[in-house]
């Protein structure tokens, strides 16, 4: 430094860094917009993404037979001649229980009507037109088997055998 740079009292050097640390600060503040600039853009596109296979995967849902060999757009074959559903019943250990059809990914809980499912405790509108009554005779036409999750349990340790 010269100097003509050296400031020559200390009011005018504080001033100086004054000035440079509110540049710094303004620089900081700028990337921080333009960064939540870029996030709400990102976040807008995913939500629109999001909608846009929910949309799909529910239309997928809604013409969907629930029916085993059925002629598709893409495989022709002769359909079946009875009524076989693609369905799984399945019972968690803690005696909670739903029916999922195995082509489209449908589920139904206990308590599913016609017009609503009930999904983390908020009646959704029912895009399948199937509630839990009919998923249950759908169920009782299919030749899948019904599945349970296991129980686990602990091997009682040497400790506690009991002994002879």
């Amino acid at each position: 430094m010269t100097d003509t740079t050296i400031p020559q009292n200390d009011t005018a050097l504080l001033l100086q860094l004054v000035r440079l640390l509110i540049d710094d600060k303004k620089v900081e503040a700028e990337e921080r917009q333009a960064k939540r600039v870029v996030q709400k853009a990102r976040d807008k596109t995913t939500r629109e993404l999001s909608e846009y296979n929910e949309k799909v995967e529910q239309n997928k849902q809604r013409i969907c037979t629930h029916l085993k060999n059925q002629p598709s757009k893409f495989y022709k074959s002769a359909p079946s001649i009875r009524d076989d559903f693609a369905v799984s019943h399945h019972t968690f250990p803690d005696g909670n229980t739903y029916i999922r059809c195995l082509i489209c990914g449908a589920k139904w809980h206990k308590g599913d009507t016609q017009e609503t499912w009930m999904r983390k405790g908020q009646k959704v509108p029912n895009w399948t037109w199937i509630g839990w009554k009919e998923a249950v005779q759908m169920v009782a036409k299919s030749t899948n088997t019904a599945t349970a999750s296991e129980i686990t349990t602990l091997a009682p340790t040497p400790a506690s055998a009991p002994t002879n």
